[in-house]
């Protein structure tokens, strides 16, 4: 639909019509709760002009129900963020300021964490790891073992649909899955550096997610667009 000039708003709509069936949760021995599956859904989508998102009326419910009260149901998106990237960073069973971390280390001006800043990847990166860095994350990762999620994605493509980085860090036993990401990170800009740490050229990328823990209703993610 976007090839053929859909915007993301209306991209959203049609998948939302598409998304028709519930699903059933027990909630102890003897009670259970019905729901559509699209109240339990969290979409975003940005092209280079706009950003759309979706976040579902039952999701703060559900996991409220389940014991996780002090999570957040979340989304802050930005157009022409410095005039070259649209975002919308989202999330949903996450400690409450997990997305705004997101959104603050995407458009951080020093590059504290040394991972450049030159590029989108480098942006993507630093917004990754402010979100272990500032303790926040998936409340059920954070409970069970202090990590921030079960796993850690980042790709983002060329102008040409080419791979310009592709990094998925799962399984990665007790290891905080981006601490994992960000040394795959590193030998990946050992051949991809930055000429100047604060700007530069940006290849222009599709859509991008950015960190998507295992659990499909666990997840926080940054989705862009830039502009060369």
């Amino acid at each position: 639909m976007m090839k053929q000039g859909a915007s993301p708003e209306a991209v959203l709509t049609a998948m939302k019509e598409l998304d028709t069936l519930t699903s059933t949760y027990d909630l102890d021995d003897t009670n259970s709760i019905t729901l559509e599956d699209v109240e339990l859904r969290q979409y975003g989508m940005a092209d280079f002009s706009s950003t759309a998102v979706y976040s579902g009326r039952s999701l703060a419910s559900l996991f409220n129900l389940f014991g996780f009260g002090d999570s957040e149901v979340a989304d802050v998106g930005k157009s022409n963020f410095t005039d070259r990237y649209t975002y919308h960073a989202l999330g949903n069973v996450v400690k409450s300021g997990t997305v705004s971390s997101l959104q603050s280390g995407f458009e951080e001006q020093t590059d504290d964490f040394n991972f450049g800043l030159c590029d989108m990847a480098g942006k993507l990166m630093t917004a990754m790891y402010r979100v272990p860095a500032g303790g926040f994350g998936d409340v059920r990762c954070l409970r069970q073992d202090g990590r921030s999620a079960t796993g850690a994605y980042l790709h983002i493509d060329n102008e040409d649909g080419t791979e310009l980085i592709h990094i998925n860090e799962i399984d990665t036993d007790t290891k905080e899955p981006v601490e994992v990401l960000k040394e795959a990170f590193v030998e990946w800009r050992k051949n991809n550096p930055c000429e100047d740490k604060s700007s530069g050229t940006a290849p222009t990328a599709g859509i991008s997610p950015l960190i998507k823990a295992v659990s499909m209703l666990g997840i926080a993610s940054l989705i862009l667009s830039s502009l060369t």
